[in-house]
């Protein structure tokens, strides 16, 4: 029945049926872009997880860890590096090219360094008018990173993530200070202007949402993809150990630190700072989450 009225329809009146026809081809069309935009983007996307993945340690003995003795390789990240930055046109440090195998201090001093950290500080003094203590943060969890190289089987990818959530671990105090871990982690996943890839992104929101608080168990985030959380509460837990050593109220802080067997050492001199600042730097809770997750003692001494 429904046949027969669209042909008596077509019959009388032509110009129902080149605009049915109309809307059909447009229809295919849109289609078609949609489709090809959904692809283009995942490509886009996998291109960028390959270069995450290109710098994240593998299991074994290829694994690139940092821990005594170095060893380690970093395969065709180089390679990969190059590739992604000629289809996506963004440049960027990537760690450096220290190898794994490269002394501790030369391996410190070339990752996380350059291009893309001085645009997300960048951005960061954007909100919140300076970067002083961010920075602090960044070089101390940079310190801490080598002091427990040989417990916590991070590699360079983890440590470029690191230095970039501690910049950006604060930055939701432009909105409001009591609420800003939620507003950090939001504005983290949902800025286009940070040079960020996708696990970079998701480490830094985790971080900037987690570094006060309680942290939930594993899968209860929704910020973390599977398999993300082991390397995602050591970085937490360095980024916390650094944060406390550094906070707001005691300003610049010398640092030793050195790790002996399972046991952290740290030695803060503050000079003249008074007895607010020695309780900031000497409070226990800072540390705890690094102690659990490396399984070590972490002692503190502020002179």
């Amino acid at each position: 029945m429904s046949t027969i009225l669209v042909d008596n329809l077509c019959e009388n009146s032509g110009w129902f049926y080149n605009s049915l026809m109309f809307m059909v081809v447009g229809s295919c069309m849109l289609r078609g872009l949609m489709r090809f935009d959904i692809v283009g983007q995942r490509r886009r996307e996998s291109t960028w997880e390959r270069a995450a993945e290109a710098v994240r340690p593998a299991s074994g003995a290829a694994s690139g860890r940092m821990g005594p003795g170095g060893g380690g390789s970093t395969g065709g990240v180089g390679e990969l590096r190059r590739e992604v930055a000629g289809r996506e046109g963004v440049g960027g440090d990537w760690g450096g090219e220290a190898a794994f195998g490269a002394s501790p201090a030369a391996f410190l001093s070339g990752v996380g360094r350059g291009e893309r950290f001085e645009n997300i500080a960048r951005f960061l003094r954007l909100k919140l008018g300076n970067d002083r203590h961010e920075r602090r943060v960044a070089e101390l969890a940079t310190v801490l990173f080598g002091a427990t190289r040989g417990w916590h089987g991070l590699g360079r990818g983890d440590l470029v993530a690191l230095r970039f959530a501690a910049l950006l671990h604060d930055i939701g105090r432009w909105q409001d200070d009591e609420k800003h871990p939620e507003i950090g982690c939001n504005l983290i996943l949902r800025s286009k202007g940070l040079p960020l890839v996708p696990r970079e992104r998701r480490l830094a929101a985790y971080v900037a949402r987690y570094h006060r608080g309680a942290v939930p168990a594993e899968g209860m985030d929704l910020i973390l993809r599977p398999g993300e959380f082991g390397v995602a509460t050591r970085i937490l837990g360095l980024l916390r150990a650094a944060d406390g050593l550094d906070s707001r109220v005691t300003g610049r802080v010398e640092v030793d630190i050195a790790g002996r067997g399972r046991k952290l050492l740290i030695v803060a001199r503050l000079g003249e700072e008074g007895a607010k600042a020695r309780r900031a730097v000497g409070r226990r809770k800072k540390f705890r989450l690094l102690e659990s997750v490396m399984g070590c003692e972490v002692r503190v001494r502020v002179v």
